[in-house]
């Protein structure tokens, strides 16, 4: 399977995390022991991890879609950009930037490094001083 088919499977399992709660088929896509960085956050290490954060973020908001925008592969390493639009709980619309850097082993994600443009959202919520 090339990187970008990891890459999609990735999106088929987020997508049903997200929208649905369902978090089996996750060691499909990420190995056992998989690290992912969302940046500022601390790392969220291992399979069982990462499954407990997509459950936590599905009931964070209500995800009404993801736009997956864009793949750059080189060598073991893949590169993404996407977009949430989502509903916060106070029902206002949004939409939350992001972008990963992966890198694989095996042909499974080991490594997810996430920046997300967290500001309007916060800002939203109250939170940050706003």
């Amino acid at each position: 399977m090339s990187l970008r088919e990891v890459i999609e499977k990735g999106h088929q399992k987020a997508e049903a995390a997200l929208f649905v709660g369902k978090v089996d088929g996750l060691d499909e896509v990420y190995t056992l022991d998989a690290i992912i960085y969302p940046h500022p956050y601390p790392p969220i290490k291992g399979i069982d991890a990462i499954a407990e954060t997509f459950t936590k973020m599905g009931a964070m908001w209500t995800t009404k879609r993801i736009d997956w925008e864009e793949v750059i592969e080189q060598g073991d390493t893949a590169a993404e950009r996407y977009t949430f639009h989502i509903i916060l709980p106070n029902g206002k619309e949004m939409m939350l930037k992001r972008a990963a850097f992966f890198h694989f082993k095996n042909g499974k994600i080991a490594e997810e490094f996430v920046y997300s443009d967290w500001s309007q959202i916060l800002q939203e919520l109250g939170i940050n001083g706003q």
